[in-house]
């Protein structure tokens, strides 16, 4: 027996697995449409688009069945990539030329620089503190990563790059860096999603190349993946510097809330208080873990929607309550500004709308 990390090992079962009809997969789009609608959301990013996945988007898409707003992600492999630029310029232009399409763009790659530090596979400058020999598992080799960049920045695609060892995030921004280096200016909004062991000689580098630090704040707890899996791989030092929102965000750069659903829950009133307190539900540690990383209900809540607009290049309709804007909105049975933040997780949104149409009610 054993465990099987990332996906050069994790495909060797998925390739030999049935392929399910595109009618099961426009009903499981449907499915998440309809969920994320109960939560309040109204424009979503499947970050994880294989070849062969984006058809099913565009035939929901063009039958009303997206409620929301959704873009697509398309995932760039380090063994196909070239192979596959192709397809996702071409259903790029299918999405776009689409006249029944109303809610769906896929105007972004996604790469994975490694992979998570409780499975010792995130990529570390220094060596593991349990396992002296390892510095973790890159996906990519750093100049391939840094050329699939470049290139898919040249075709006109916004970069988004998974990484969460301090090794990961140093080559993500060195690959953001080249890219802009070696291609003309456009408004490229470069995302880097977790951002969760930021080294400090790389911190002014988000604000310096206008890069994007995605993270889920539910992550943002010392919870008992954190405490048991996590910590004891880092040691102390490493651990101290997880999830630096406050420093960013003091030093100018945008920073913008996700989740990792299904793997952490997709509900932001969840996730919203998190980053004010950073404590578990029966509020501990006291005071809050790494509590000088905290930011404020407010700062929370423009990560969630407004700096996510931003992300998506949607900033000039949606994200905001203004005149001219969508009316994209939620209703609340309380203010979430005026109660202990850790009530905010309590609440249940009670109508979500989007482009002033209900798409859910409770």
């Amino acid at each position: 027996m054993g465990t099987m990390r990332e996906w050069d090992a994790v495909n060797l079962i998925m390739d030999h697995a049935p392929k399910p009809s595109i009618e099961r997969e426009i009903e499981a789009i449907k499915y998440s449409s309809a969920r994320y609608a109960k939560t309040g959301i109204t424009w979503w990013q499947d970050a994880w688009v294989d070849p062969g996945m984006a058809e099913a988007y565009l035939e929901a898409a063009e039958r009303g069945v997206l409620a929301q707003g959704v873009n697509l992600a398309f995932r760039a492999d380090p063994r196909t990539w070239e192979k596959d630029m192709s397809y996702f310029i071409e259903m790029r232009k299918k999405i776009e030329a689409s006249h029944k399409n109303k809610n769906l763009t896929a105007v972004t790659i996604k790469y994975f620089a490694d992979g998570v530090i409780e499975g010792g596979t995130a990529a570390m400058l220094e060596p593991y503190s349990d396992d002296p020999c390892s510095h973790g598992m890159p996906v990519w080799q750093w100049p391939e990563l840094s050329r699939a960049v470049a290139a898919f920045d040249k075709a006109g695609f916004q970069t988004h790059i998974h990484a969460i060892g301090d090794a990961g995030i140093r080559a993500a921004l060195d690959a953001i860096e080249g890219a802009q280096r070696a291609n003309a200016a456009w408004d490229r909004r470069p995302t880097i999603v977790h951002v969760q062991l930021l080294d400090p000689a790389d911190f002014h580098r988000f604000r310096e190349l206008g890069v994007i630090a995605n993270f889920g704040p539910l992550w943002c707890r010392q919870d008992p993946m954190q405490a048991i899996s996590s910590a004891p791989r880092i040691g102390p030092e490493r651990t101290a510097r997880q999830y630096q929102l406050r420093s960013l965000i003091d030093d100018g750069v945008r920073v913008a809330f996700g989740s990792d659903w299904p793997v952490t829950s997709e509900v932001v009133l969840e996730g919203l208080p998190v980053s004010v307190h950073r404590q578990t539900p029966d509020r501990m540690p006291a005071g809050g873990w790494i509590p000088e990383q905290a930011i404020t209900m407010p700062e929370a809540f423009a990560a969630y929607t407004s700096e996510v607009a931003y992300q998506a290049f949607g900033e000039k309709s949606w994200g905001t309550l203004a005149p001219g804007f969508n009316a994209d909105f939620v209703v609340l049975p309380k203010n979430p500004f005026d109660m202990d933040p850790h009530a905010v997780s309590d609440m249940h949104v009670l109508h979500t709308y989007r482009n002033g149409e209900a798409i859910y009610s409770a």
